[in-house]
């Protein structure tokens, strides 16, 4: 549909065309910047949610050892800082968007301000019926719907963006433990463990020792 629209535009009248997207260029040039960053906050969100997860998963897990020990509050301090660190990251990632959907609004209209200074000017020199500047004013509001569509779900693509790599990072992460190169493939394997000659007594402490030799002494 884009660019469907923007054809028409330049067929009806491509100097018209040319005064009314002028900003364009310099919005798209922000954009990209402006998605650019995004990938990189949305991939630290991610891990920073990772590990406040993981975190909140191991307190509950020794949640006697943490009852034992009384650290109830310092377990809880610690997981609010973690929640308060990503609220603050989602709203500046939040803040970003909204400044790129501002530009956008404050580039649209002087747009349309241009479009309608210069097709003015055209329709009363007769190089252009109003006609043709009413179909224009309503072909460029369908140039903009796009556009409009393309900032809406920049953030939620940059986001999923962020979590493909990182499934990729993961998935291209070597094993610690590998095979050598010349390994064998052992088959099945079959045996039996056997105990022989084992034995297994408490270790003497030097207490134990010397209450025996007290109990020696009074005999």
């Amino acid at each position: 549909r884009l660019v469907f629209v923007a054809v028409t535009l330049a067929w009806i009248d491509w100097r018209l065309m040319l005064v009314s997207c002028f900003t364009m260029p310099f919005f798209m040039i922000g954009f990209a910047s402006h998605v650019r960053r995004l990938r990189p906050a949305h991939k630290e969100m991610s891990e920073d949610g990772s590990r406040l997860w993981a975190k909140a998963a191991e307190t509950f897990s020794g949640i006697r050892v943490v009852k034992t020990y009384g650290s109830e509050k310092r377990e809880d301090l610690g997981f609010m800082k973690r929640v308060h660190t990503m609220m603050r990251k989602g709203l500046l990632v939040r803040k970003t968007h909204h400044d790129q959907a501002i530009v956008w609004e404050i580039s649209a209209w002087l747009g349309l301000v241009a479009l309608i200074w210069f097709g003015g000017h055209r329709v009363m020199s007769g190089d252009l019926s109003p006609g043709q500047l009413v179909a224009f004013y309503g072909l460029l509001g369908l140039l903009h719907g796009p556009i409009a569509e393309l900032i809406n779900v920049s953030e939620s693509v940059q986001a999923a963006m962020a979590s493909i790599e990182r499934i990729g990072e993961l998935l291209d992460q070597k094993a610690e433990v590998a095979d050598k190169p010349n390994a064998v493939e052992a088959g099945a394997l079959k045996g039996e463990v056997v105990f022989e000659n084992v034995g297994f007594k408490y270790q003497e402490t030097a207490r134990d020792g010397q209450a025996k030799e007290e109990k020696r002494q009074e005999q």
